[in-house]
């Protein structure tokens, strides 16, 4: 055992002394590790760089839990002089203990007066708190440079002055912001309702005192929020990065007005976002010397749309509007973290090393890690876009695409690897598509599948992934991929690998590998072989029942699509994506450039023969000329438009070419209709195949008239509408108004699109500074420019009109009236309940006309204008205009869960709702979170959707039918066997806590540790304990511990066990000491000779080693002469004592 720990450590030592760091590679060094300065976990790094130039890193130290508020929990902060390489001992920065709590640390300097300022929650959890036990938030300060910090100052009431409805809240934990002009700022996740585990609002909270006196702002960000970090861009707006507490993308938001009111959120989609909170931090502004010019901002977030792993730092050089450039710092495991510049221009992060799930394998916890890393490091290996060919696969969406017959150099047979390279640039609009597809599906309901094809949902975060089916494998194969995302309309090189000598299908996004994915074993004994055309730009579907038919069409661009018999290596990927390829490229068996196009025949330039068909596209061959008839200048333009390009009139275009026509009205007149070759296009279409010489014209005429409007501005010092929002559509919408009063009366937001579904119910929230008005929201169903209601017999709106929803109204101007419900309300309530109301399910997509007003008690959508002492004016009123878009509902499908799961629990979640057991109607692309939970003693032994195995926490997007499957099978065990082989005692099995009791031979869990004592008997000992593994029995010695027990590690657990004891007779234990040295025993020729005891007075027992007693007398002398050879124990028993002997017949020493 001695020499095996050696080596082991000997080992260690040289895979140690081998590994040397790259010479610009990221320095690493642990800073809080579990177990460290007593506490087990350490959670939520925040990271500053003082005034000083010091770093300081501010965490939560919780103890023994890994659990938030109100789990007692202290922040402490460590400081390092000298760039990160040496860091202080901890300080205190707010006490947990003695019923106070801390946490969540979001740390700033005060670049005014070189203070940090640090904001923290306390005494309550998120979900625990209500308006009448709040969850505190507090500021503490340091005024030299985190060597210590201030005792905490609530700010509490500050918070909640104005919205004392509101439950909890806490400031984004990590970085806060100072603003150019020395305003302090950091985000609040507030959550606004008793409601538990819900999304959060997002609300600024700024100071321009240094942190004494705090303000929100006027709304909120966004209502689907959580965790929030803010920048400053080059122009003053803020930029706000909100964690998606649905995963996907991360959610933007900007503020123009220095963080005092927000516009609408929307999904960065160059971001992934597992639900984490992340950092956003400005590097430098194009201004700055060494800038080059650049606007840079820095993001770290974990590179997953599903799982807390491979924090990445991301660049963008354009401040925010692209995040093109991405370098993973850590790998496995990890989640939050938290960004600085330091005085050297190196880069700072601190970051949570671990994990806090479950169901992922592994310890929970985290290490809390600061890196240090260059700008060079972060922008080396960059790979810039690919270089297109000329000519390019223009792809509509719709029914363009090429197909290739089916060859033998398309198959993938067993034994064989392949590659397909192709570039791409297209929009993340449509749905589902594929861009080389050799997929088919032979049966019904998708079953019977066999082939390959890449594919990419542009609805979703998966751009691009694989779809795999060996022969024999049911619906969706058994090499799906959870996919990566690319770059939206900028070229991009795709690439996918299947190795077969390495069992995995990997995909690539400019030669970097995206994922990789180990697949089933059926892929080594079996075939992708089939004898389907290969589709480029589609895929197939068989809809008809029956046979596959060409589907899920690319919109896009595609350019120099290559095909190879061999798995490319990452070298080889790399100079695909510049290189020109021929016949004599190695393992090449197709490639096309689409250039030289010959009426719908494609060339295949590897030589091999394999020419593409275009289907539906243009006839190269075929040329028909296009003249444009150009309009009354006065009156409007009109141009026609081959994708990008303009037609110039008169040049002929090749045969089956989609062209737009783009009609523009001068001001006061509108599109009548536009013709093609005398025939009128229909409404709202303007695109046209060319199948013959075209004219093409269009007609203008006077504009309609236009929506009323209002002039003039408030003349009330109080009240105006701050932001509207709308909750219930397919997105979070919030439109921003006004920030101060007197401001003009009517609003055009109409920019400003909110959209729904017909049939929804909307929730209106209005955002509103003042008293005692009421508001009126109206839409144009109709679209006839007027917004129009009628009165019931009681004089009160109808509700089939186009006045939606009002907080009140009466007939008579009096105190009490009703609201758009029904129900009975007062005057002089505020705005704060705006009446849902629900889209007519018949209400057809398109977009639509929405007004607020808000007014006293009048019914009129134009604000009544010519009404003496206008009481829309005068009481602080506004009319704010703003557009619906309703859009076409997406498909729903069943999902059909187990109605019964035995021993262990399933859950499937569609954002927040449950699914139930049976079947359950979802909407297609739904993401779904995917959870199995074992009872216990219980593992999880199979997870599957649709027949494919997936992790218990995954997410599956729902694009079709959808069974969920699983099953649930008993832990492993093992037998530990115990028995006394010689004398007197018991043994003790037990697990290692004490907490259970195990008989011997009873089964106890694998992989467990567990405790046997050995107890012996009154007047015994332990001699020796013997153990080993069942099958061999009892071989080996036992070293036991001081209290006769030993402790089995877990992880040696890992088969049955026995043991044996051998206990030894030992009476000596509690004699009177004086006593017994008086007494002596000798053996002499036979004879046992007992002397300092008195005849009558004292008995002689002796016994074998074993304990067995062989002889009993009362004499001095006693004859022993007929016992057998070996060694006796003696003891003589006397009123005042007991001494025991050993005595021998022929020598002991060898029995002893």
């Amino acid at each position: 055992m001695k020499k095996s720990v050696q080596f082991l450590l000997l080992f260690l030592m040289c895979i140690s002394a081998s590994w040397t760091w790259a010479s610009d590679a990221p320095e690493r060094t642990v800073l809080f590790n579990m177990g460290d300065y007593d506490s087990q976990y350490w959670r939520i790094p925040a990271l500053v760089t003082a005034a000083d130039n010091s770093l300081v890193a501010v965490v939560d130290k919780r103890g023994s839990s890994l659990g938030d508020l109100p789990n007692t929990i202290s922040i402490m902060s460590r400081r390092s002089t000298d760039n990160g390489k040496n860091w202080s001992e901890p300080v205190v920065v707010a006490q947990g203990g003695n019923g106070k709590t801390y946490g969540d640390p979001a740390v700033v300097l005060d670049k005014k007066t070189g203070n940090l300022i640090c904001m923290f929650v306390g005494d309550q959890g998120l979900w625990n708190a209500t308006p009448y036990n709040r969850q505190g938030i507090y500021v503490s300060k340091s005024t030299d440079n985190g060597v210590s910090w201030s005792e905490p100052v609530a700010i509490t009431d500050q918070v909640y002055a104005n919205h004392s409805s509101w439950y909890a809240g806490f400031a984004g934990s990590g970085h806060g912001l100072c603003l150019k002009d020395g305003r302090l700022m950091f985000v609040l996740a507030i959550r606004a309702t008793s409601a538990t585990g819900v999304p959060l609002h997002n609300y600024a909270i700024y100071s321009d005192d240094g942190g004494d006196n705090w303000t929100l702002s006027t709304n909120a960000a966004t209502t689907a929020g959580d965790e929030a970090k803010v920048v400053e861009l080059e122009d003053g707006d803020i930029l706000m990065s909100i964690r998606n507490p649905s995963k996907g993308n991360r959610i933007f938001c900007k503020s123009t007005d220095r963080g005092q009111t927000w516009g609408k959120a929307y999904f960065e989609t160059e971001l992934k976002d597992p639900a984490c909170n992340g950092d956003i931090i400005r590097y430098s502004y194009s201004t700055d010397e060494g800038s080059e010019g650049k606007s840079r901002l820095l993001h770290s977030l974990p590179e997953s749309t599903t799982t807390r792993e491979n924090v990445t730092i991301y660049l963008s050089e354009d401040d925010g509007e692209t995040w093109p450039i991405k370098k993973r710092l850590v790998d496995g495991y990890s989640a939050y973290s938290s960004l600085t510049v330091l005085s050297d221009g190196t880069i700072g992060a601190l970051v949570e090393e671990g994990k806090w799930d479950s169901n992922l394998p592994g310890e929970d916890g985290f290490q809390l890690v600061f890196y240090r890393f260059t700008m060079d490091w972060l922008t080396s290996d960059v790979t810039e876009p690919p270089v297109v060919s000329e000519g390019t696969l223009q792809l509509n969406g719709t029914d363009r695409y090429m197909r290739i017959p089916s060859a033998d150099d398309f198959n993938i047979a067993i034994g064989e690897s392949y590659t397909v390279t192709c570039k791409v640039k297209m929009p993340f609009s449509g749905s589902s598509c594929r861009f080389v597809s050799k997929r088919s599906y032979t049966g019904t309901a998708n079953s019977g599948t066999v082939g390959w094809e890449m594919w990419g949902d542009m609805n979703a975060s998966t751009r691009f992934s694989t779809n795999l089916s060996p022969a024999g494998s049911p619906w969706g194969g058994k090499g799906n991929g959870t996919g990566v995302t690319f770059t939206e309309n900028q070229w991009v090189h795709l690439t996918w690998v299947f190795d077969w000598n390495e069992n995995t299908t990997n995909i690539y996004v400019d030669g970097v590998l995206g994922e990789s994915k180990s697949l089933h074993a059926d892929f080594q004994s079996k075939s992708l072989e089939n004898n389907f055309d290969v589709l480029v730009g589609a895929g197939y579907s068989n809809s008809d029942g029956s046979a596959s038919i060409p589907a899920f069409f690319m919109n896009g661009e595609m350019d120099d699509l290559r095909f190879y018999n061999k798995a490319l290596t990452l070298d080889e990927i790399k100079a695909d994506m510049d290189a020109t390829v021929d016949g004599t490229t190695d393992g090449l068996v197709a490639a096309y450039d689409f250039t030289d196009i010959s009426g719908v025949e494609v060339p295949d330039i590897s030589g091999h023969g394999h020419t593409g068909t275009l289907v539906n596209f243009p006839n190269y061959s075929t040329l028909y000329t296009v003249t444009i008839a150009a309009p009354d200048p006065e009156q409007g333009t009109l141009k026609v438009m081959n994708g990008s390009t303009e037609v110039v009139s008169g040049t002929g275009i090749p045969e089956n070419t989609r062209l737009t026509v783009v009609a523009e009205p001068a001001d006061g007149y509108q599109l009548k209709e536009i013709r093609v070759n005398d025939v009128a296009l229909e409404r709202n279409v303007n695109i046209f195949t060319l199948t013959q010489e075209t004219t093409v014209t269009a007609e203008f005429e006077e504009a309609v008239p236009a929506y009323c409007t209002y002039e003039g501005n408030s003349s009330h010092d109080q009240r105006y509408v701050r932001s509207i929002t709308m909750n219930g559509g397919t997105s979070p919408f919030s439109v921003s108004v006004y920030s101060t009063t007197r401001q003009a009366v009517y609003v055009d937001k109409t920019d400003n699109v909110f959209e729904a579904y017909a049939g929804e119910e909307i929730q209106p929230v209005v955002n509103w500074a003042g008293e005692w008005m009421h508001g009126y929201l109206y839409i144009d169903y109709d679209k006839d420019y007027t917004f129009s209601y009628t009165l019931g017999s009681d004089d009160y709106p109808t509700a089939d009109g186009e006045l939606v929803s009002y907080t009140f109204y009466s007939p008579s101007d009096s105190q009490w009236g009703k609201n758009s419900k029904g129900e009975t309300t007062e005057n002089n309530s505020r705005l704060d309940d705006v009446p849902s109301f629900t889209l007519p399910e018949s209400l057809a997509p398109g977009e639509y006309r929405v007004r607020l007003k808000i007014d006293w008690c009048h019914l009129d959508p134009c604000g009544h204008p010519d009404e003496i002492a206008n009481t829309l004016t005068g009481n602080g009123g506004n009319i704010v205009d703003f557009t619906l878009r309703i859009v076409e509902r997406p498909a729903t499908y069943t999902v059909t869960l187990p109605e019964t799961v035995e021993n262990g629990t399933l859950t499937v979640m569609n954002g927040s709702v449950a699914l139930v057991p049976g079947a359950n109607t979802v909407e297609e692309n739904s993401e779904l979170t995917i959870t199995a939970t074992p009872n216990k003693g219980y593992n999880l032994a199979s997870l599957t959707v649709n027949g494919e195995d997936i992790t218990s926490g995954e997410t599956h997007t729902v694009t079709g039918a959808t069974e969920i499957s699983v099953t649930f099978e008993a832990k492993p065990t093992h037998t530990v066997t115990y028995s006394v082989v010689e004398g007197e005692g018991s043994i003790i099995l037990t697990s290692a806590d004490g907490t259970q009791s195990y008989e011997s031979g009873e089964p106890i869990e694998a992989g467990t540790s567990f405790k046997i004592t050995f107890d012996p008997a009154e007047d015994y000992k332990v001699g020796r304990v013997m153990y080993g593994p069942s099958q061999f029995g009892a071989i080996m010695e036992l070293t036991l511990a001081s209290d006769n027990s030993y402790t089995m590690p877990a992880e040696q657990f890992v088969g049955n066990y026995t043991f044996e004891a051998y206990f030894v007779y030992d009476p000596e234990t509690g004699i009177a000491e004086n006593d017994r040295e008086a007494i002596s025993a000798r053996y002499v020729s036979g004879v046992l000779h007992v002397e300092g005891v008195t005849d009558g007075e004292f008995e002689v027992n002796i016994y074998n080693l074993t304990g067995k007693l062989v002889r009993t007398a009362t004499e001095t002398t006693v004859d022993v002469a007929d016992l057998a050879k070996g060694c006796y124990l003696v003891k003589v028993t006397t009123a005042e004592a007991e001494k025991v002997v050993k005595i021998g017949r022929a020598s002991c020493r060898e029995r002893v």
